[in-house]
C-alpha cells in the first residue's frame, strides 16, 4: 500500500479517536510504536514516515530547546515554530500542514510523549547527530552530550550500545572539530604527545572525558609505544653519584605521606626493593623514541631508564640513566642541566614506585629532590619524623613478579 499523506493521515486518526480508538488494545498499541507510518516533516520541509518511538509532539518550547535534535509530530500550530529558535536550528515551512488537537488522543496512545525522556534525546542524537552538528553551535552540540553523560546509567543496554557504534560524538584534530566514535577518539593525558601526534581526540572537558571513557575511549598515553635508547657507554660521573646519593638519602621522603606521615597507598608492593637496587649512571645523550600508530618521533631526554624495563624492575635492579650536560644544551627556558635531570629523574621513580603514575607525586618527588633537608624543614616538612619512621621490608611475591617478567 501507497504511505499515507499528513492531510490523510490527519484525517484517518481524527476518525479513529471518534469512532474506533476503544477497540485498541495494549498489543495493538506496541505494535504501533514500532512501526514507520505517521507523516511528519523533516527540518528540510520534506514529508517523511516514523514511527512513534521516535517522535515528541511539536510544541514551541521543546523546539527551541531541542531543534532537530529530535524528530516532531506537526501538531497543532507546528506552523508557528520560531524563526529562530535557542537552539539555532532552522525552521520548518509555514505552509506545512499539521495534525488536529482532535488527533491527540490517538498519538498519546502510541506512546508520543509531549516532552523527550532521556532515552528519546540519546535516540535522537543517534539519528539525527551528522542535521544537528550542521544546524547548531558547538556549545549546543556539547550541552546534549553533557546531559547523556549524566544520564548514561539510566538507558538501556541496547541504547548504550547503539550510542557507543554512532560516530555521533564531539573530535578534535588539527584545531578542528568534527563527529567520531567514542572508541576513535583518545583521552589527552599528555599535552606533549598530543601536540606531538595530533591524534583524534575527545575536547578537553571532565564531563565529556567520563562520557567517552565509558564508551571505549582510552587515555593517550597508554597508546603510545615508548622504547629508550642511549648514545654513549653508561658509566659513573660525579652528577650519577650525587643523584644516587640524594635518593637514597631521601628515599622515606619519597614514599611517606608527609601529612600521615605513613607511607602512600598507591606504592608498589615491592618499592623498597626496587628503591634499593636502583643505580643511577650517565651516557653521552638518552633518546625516548616514541610511536603512535604508523608515527614515530626521537626526543633527547636529560633521563631514562636502561635496558628492559620489565627484566629489570622484576629483578629489582633498575638503571636510571643521565645525559651529558652537552645533550641538554640549549633547552626550553635554559633550564639549568641538574633541575632537567631531576625532572626526569622525579618522573621515572613515579614510574618505578607506584602502581599507576600521577603528575603530583612526580611533583612531590621533584619537591623533596630538589629542595635541601633544611629548606624543607623551614617549610614545615616532617624531615626527621619521617626518616625516623620504622621501616618494613616489603618482598614482592613469586607471582607478581613472574606477572612482570610476563609469564
Amino acid at each position: 500500500a501507497r504511505p499515507m499523506t499528513l492531510p490523510l493521515a490527519a484525517e484517518m486518526f481524527a476518525f479513529l479517536v471518534a469512532h474506533n480508538l476503544g477497540q485498541f488494545r495494549d498489543p495493538d498499541w506496541k505494535r504501533l510504536k514500532d512501526t514507520k507510518f505517521i507523516p511528519i516533516w523533516t527540518p528540510a520541509g520534506k514529508e517523511m514516515h516514523a514511527a512513534p518511538k521516535d517522535l515528541v509532539l511539536y510544541s514551541e518550547a521543546v523546539y527551541r530547546q531541542y531543534g532537530p535534535l529530535l524528530d516532531y509530530v506537526p501538531y497543532e500550530s507546528a506552523s508557528s515554530r520560531p524563526s529562530a529558535p535557542a537552539a539555532g536550528a532552522p525552521s520548518a515551512p509555514s505552509s506545512t500542514p499539521s495534525y488536529p488537537s482532535s488527533t491527540h488522543l490517538f498519538f498519546q496512545g502510541c506512546g508520543i510523549p509531549d516532552f523527550p525522556d532521556d532515552e528519546r534525546i540519546v535516540l535522537g542524537l543517534i539519528r539525527n547527530y551528522q542535521r544537528y552538528f550542521q544546524a547548531v553551535e558547538l556549545d549546543a552540540y556539547r550541552a546534549v552530550l553533557v546531559h547523556i553523560s549524566a544520564v548514561l546509567e539510566r538507558l538501556s543496554p541496547n541504547t548504550r550500545q547503539t550510542l557507543k557504534d554512532t560516530p555521533c560524538f564531539l573530535a578534535v584534530q588539527t584545531k578542528q572539530t568534527g563527529l567520531a566514535k567514542c572508541e576513535a577518539c583518545v583521552l589527552v593525558d599528555n599535552q606533549v604527545y598530543f601536540d606531538m601526534f595530533d591524534p583524534l581526540a575527545c575536547p578537553r572537558d571532565n564531563d565529556l572525558e567520563s562520557l567517552y571513557h565509558k564508551l571505549g575511549s582510552r587515555f593517550l598515553s597508554t597508546l603510545i609505544k615508548s622504547m629508550w635508547e642511549v648514545v654513549g657507554a653508561p658509566r659513573e660521573s660525579p652528577l650519577s653519584r650525587e643523584m644516587q646519593g640524594l635518593i637514597q638519602e631521601r628515599k622515606a621522603l619519597l614514599i611517606y605521606d608527609p601529612d600521615t606521615r605513613t607511607k602512600k597507598p598507591a606504592l608498589k608492593p615491592d618499592h623498597d626493593l626496587l628503591l634499593k637496587g636502583l643505580r643511577v649512571v650517565e651516557v653521552e645523550k638518552v633518546i625516548k623514541r616514541l610511536t603512535y600508530k604508523n608515527k614515530t618521533q626521537e626526543v633527547v631526554q636529560a633521563a631514562g631508564f636502561l635496558g628492559d624495563e620489565k627484566q629489570t624492575f622484576a629483578a629489582h635492579k633498575p638503571v636510571i640513566v643521565i645525559s651529558s650536560a652537552r645533550a641538554t644544551k640549549g633547552a626550553a627556558n635554559e633550564i639549568d642541566h641538574n633541575s632537567l635531570v631531576l625532572h626526569g629523574i622525579s618522573r621515572l621513580l613515579t614510574e618505578l614506585l607506584f602502581t599507576r603514575f600521577k603528575h603530583a607525586e612526580a611533583t612531590h618527588i621533584f619537591f623533596v629532590l630538589k629542595n635541601t633537608l633544611t629548606a624543607l624543614e623551614s617549610e614545615g616538612y616532617p624531615v626527621t619524623a619521617i626518616q625516623r619512621a620504622p621501616t618494613t621490608p616489603v618482598v614482592a611475591p613469586k607471582s607478581a613478579r613472574a606477572d612482570d617478567m610476563g609469564g
